[in-house]
């Protein structure tokens, strides 16, 4: 599930989908900042193109940051920015900070995505990983011990792992270990992050060993 959190004002309401529009009003030709995910962001960055051709929005200036969905969460509870993209709901430690700064917002799910774990392409021999098998590889335990494929199966070979992957502001890094290692703080660090996702996909792209996992529709951007 991808979601905003969207600011609530007395000027002005925002709506899923519409929401550019919705602002017009209320914000003319000021600026506008959005940030946080990195899933969310094409559907974001396309919604500001198609608005700023309007003659409603060819006034307005929207700046959009891929920051990942916890740092964009981090300054919407600080009043920095009026809109947060997200590719999880808000957290109770979110909420409680927003509540203190006495920011009010409304939680509207956009779209729906899904994890995609994914190899470098021309790998042959890793066509599937069981849940167990991902979490041998990703679990804080394995940091710095498991390094090898055929630590994870004894049918892949002896080679190098190279794992690649979101960074922990990341709503996917949350969502993934979660499912996986049953927390979402529970990983390993000795691997290639970065709320950047051309970062990670040049990544998995440049080594044949590699093993990452990113929104569904980058893996579609990216095949």
């Amino acid at each position: 599930m991808v979601y905003c959190a969207i600011g609530l004002s007395p000027s002005f309401f925002l709506a899923p989908f519409v929401v550019l529009s919705t602002l017009a009003s209320a914000v003319s030709a000021a600026n506008l900042s959005i940030a946080g995910s990195s899933t969310v962001y094409p559907i974001t960055s396309l919604a500001i193109q198609k608005f700023n051709n309007t003659n409603q929005g060819k006034d307005v200036s929207i700046s959009l940051r891929s920051i990942g969905s916890s740092a964009g969460f981090r300054e919407f509870c600080q009043n920095k920015i009026p809109l947060a993209n997200a590719s999880r709901p808000i957290n109770s430690t979110e909420i409680k900070a927003c509540q203190k700064n006495g920011i009010n917002f409304m939680e509207l799910p956009i779209a729906f995505d899904a994890i995609t774990v994914v190899t470098n392409k021309s790998n042959r021999w890793l066509s599937s990983l069981t849940p167990s098998e991902l979490s041998r590889l990703w679990t804080r335990d394995s940091q710095g011990k498991i390094t090898r494929w055929n630590q994870v199966n004894l049918d892949f070979p002896s080679t190098p792992i190279k794992l690649c992957g979101t960074g922990r502001d990341s709503g996917t890094y949350d969502i993934f270990n979660k499912a996986i290692n049953n927390s979402t703080v529970n990983s390993r660090t000795d691997y290639k992050s970065s709320e950047d996702d051309n970062i990670f996909v040049n990544c998995i792209a440049n080594n044949i060993n590699s093993l990452g996992y990113f929104g569904f529709a980058n893996f579609m951007n990216n095949q």
